[in-house]
């Protein structure tokens, strides 16, 4: 079996064109060289062989056993090599590959629409989520373990190319029957007694929530409880722990059912942007480029629209 490490392209679709013509001279118009090539690759294969493939009968040349063997590799060589040319083409076109999206966590509730859509659009892309804070992200767009994020704010610290999604509203909420529900004016005094539950260290929102709590009650403390997610950040409110600055979209289906409300005060909601981003200095693959227009040109599609109802 060791000349199979030796066999050539060439060789083989010489064979096959001698094989299926029956004619050394005909084989050779057909593949553009000269007779004398075809003999040489015929003979250089047998050689690798160790058996003749080839045999001369009345009608011409016709293969042996052995060469019907050698005319069924020739079959799944340009199988082969004619679908690694389609691949090649999808990729080279953009409708084929991997790309690597960067979600932050409160754009989890969003993000799987998009991420089915776009799938079912163009099947032969593969798309490879990663959901976490905004650490997270930034870390994932720093080591380049994915192409693209989806995030609230530019990152500072890397050069990058950014588009903006949609609007992100950012609202204080409390549960039902909360002694501040209906005040039209809280006052900060007030606001500053709640306990305020926030996301871990790395949160987007937990900054924004500490910022601007800490501009309303200029500088004055505040009871404070880390919570590690969104879900137990809401469940944590509805049963009374404390208040919570959020993204509007992941509690949208909680305040239409009342099982949330929102606190009036100055400044709210804080109107941010969802943005899609990726890095300046590295070229989007095809697969990329294609998930990058489709969201940009659908954007509206899936963004979630909040109206903002004081409850």
């Amino acid at each position: 079996m060791s000349f199979v490490r030796d066999l050539t392209i060439k060789q083989i679709r010489a064979f096959e064109a001698v094989a299926r013509t029956r004619s050394i001279t005909k084989a050779a118009e057909e593949i553009c060289v000269t007779p004398p090539a075809i003999s040489s690759q015929l003979k250089t294969l047998q050689n690798l062989i160790g058996a003749d493939i080839i045999k001369r009968e009345s009608d011409g040349l016709r293969p042996t056993q052995i060469g019907l063997e050698i005319l069924a590799l020739s079959d799944h060589m340009e199988a082969a090599i004619n679908l690694s040319a389609r691949k090649i083409k999808a990729v080279k076109d953009g409708k084929s590959g991997t790309v690597g999206l960067a979600v932050v966590s409160t754009g989890k509730y969003f993000a799987p629409a998009i991420i089915a859509a776009f799938m079912n659009a163009y099947p032969g892309i593969k798309l490879r989520p990663v959901i976490g804070n905004r650490q997270i992200v930034l870390k994932a767009l720093e080591t380049k373990a994915v192409d693209m994020a989806i995030m609230g704010r530019p990152p500072a610290s890397l050069d990058v190319v950014a588009h903006t999604l949609g609007e992100h509203p950012n609202i204080l909420i409390a549960p039902p029957g909360h002694r501040l529900a209906g005040v039209q004016k809280i006052k900060p005094a007030d606001l500053l007694k709640e306990t305020l539950l926030t996301r871990e260290l790395g949160s987007g929102t937990r900054t924004l929530a500490i910022q601007y709590m800490d501009r309303v009650g200029e500088g004055l403390g505040y009871p404070t409880m880390e919570i590690g997610s969104n879900e137990s950040i809401k469940q944590a409110v509805m049963a009374g722990l404390g208040i919570a600055m959020i993204s509007a979209h992941t509690v949208m289906a909680e305040l239409e059912q009342g099982r949330l409300i929102t606190l009036n005060m100055p400044g709210l909601p804080i109107i941010r942007h969802w943005i899609l981003v990726h890095s300046k200095n590295s070229p989007l693959s095809g697969a990329a480029k294609c998930f990058h227009e489709f969201l940009l040109e659908n954007r509206d599609d899936f963004i979630p629209q909040y109206v903002h109802a004081p409850k």
